[in-house]
């Protein structure tokens, strides 16, 4: 790892000029600073599987993911209470078989079109 850290340690951009995309992707590359990536402006983009515009930023879409997840597993705690009164059904409605590449129902079959999921 040691090894790794100093052959693809870039300060000055030399490497990545000259090696370009074998070591781009493992060396470490300013962020521009000039751009909105939490998207606090709320300037629409497009969702990446749908093209559907949206304008929400990601503060906004992790306190939703945060609320939605809260939700399940107050869900999944009360089920495995032996004296609970939640169904597995009902735990099931919830969880709905989302995508973890675009965040949508697996039944749409849907696939990223505009960038690539890390897995």
């Amino acid at each position: 790892m040691k090894w790794a850290q100093l052959i693809l340690f870039d300060p000055y951009h030399w490497k990545n000029k000259l090696l370009g995309s074998m070591v781009s992707s493992f060396s470490h590359q300013p962020l521009d600073k000039n751009i909105d990536y939490l998207n606090t402006k709320q300037r629409e983009w497009k969702h990446s599987a749908t093209n559907v515009p949206s304008n929400l930023s990601f503060e906004k879409l992790y306190n939703d993911a945060l609320q939605e997840a809260s939700s399940l597993f107050e869900m999944i705690l009360e089920y495995w209470n032996p004296y609970g009164t939640v169904n597995l059904k009902q735990v099931s409605t919830l969880l709905d078989h989302i995508s973890y590449d675009t965040g949508l129902p697996l039944s749409r079959n849907l696939d990223n079109l505009y960038s690539e999921p890390i897995i």
